[in-house]
């Protein structure tokens, strides 16, 4: 049996269980979902503390709405739309409105390229903490476009923004990462 079968059938085995209101599964639910979960929330939190919870609160939207899960594409997808969507929603009611902040450069509408040699390590953890050092908005919509893959049009609705202004805030991050990126990897390489 292929790993991705037996993965299936362990999702489903555990979905029913849940299903059957048994605590054992609920417990295992969680356990085969919480890291990558926590991964996704990480990137959207501006700590570890507000990451976790996004991923209770997310868990707490799963489990009302297993009923709900019709088999349809994988489980994994289905509960990490659902925390996604928890994660943006609590983004929104915290801070109301995605700010929009200035950069002391003027950043246009154009990509940023970043040229990397094959000597160069980027640690993910170094990276992480740049993220969530991020402003809020920023953070937002560059998770949004970068990881999840949204369009710029698909983030504006979403956060109730203009298509300019999600524009602006990923080159503003973008922007801001490489910044931060390289002021951390030249203060690394001198001490």
């Amino acid at each position: 049996m292929s790993d991705e079968k037996s993965k299936e059938q362990i999702e489903q085995k555990l979905l029913a269980g849940c299903l059957r209101n048994e605590e054992r599964s609920y417990f295992k639910f969680y356990e085969l979902f919480k890291a990558k979960m926590f991964g996704l929330c990480l990137r959207y939190a501006h700590s570890e503390f507000e990451a976790q919870e996004f991923l209770q609160e997310g868990f707490i939207e799963v489990f009302k709405s297993l009923k709900n899960y019709n088999n349809t594409g994988s489980l994994e997808g289905w509960v990490r739309k659902i925390v996604l969507n928890v994660a943006l929603q609590q983004i929104r009611k915290n801070s109301r409105r995605i700010k929009v902040l200035p950069l002391k450069e003027e950043i246009y509408e154009r990509d940023i390229e970043y040229n990397m040699s094959d000597d160069d390590f980027i640690d993910k953890k170094k990276v992480l903490r740049c993220i969530q050092q991020l402003p809020e908005g920023y953070r937002t919509v560059l998770n949004l476009y970068a990881i999840e893959g949204w369009s710029h049009k698909e983030i504006a609705e979403s956060l109730s923004i203009s298509i300019g202004t999600s524009k602006s805030q990923l080159n503003r991050a973008r922007a801001y990462l490489k910044k931060e990126l390289e002021s951390k990897s030249v203060a690394y390489n001198e001490g």
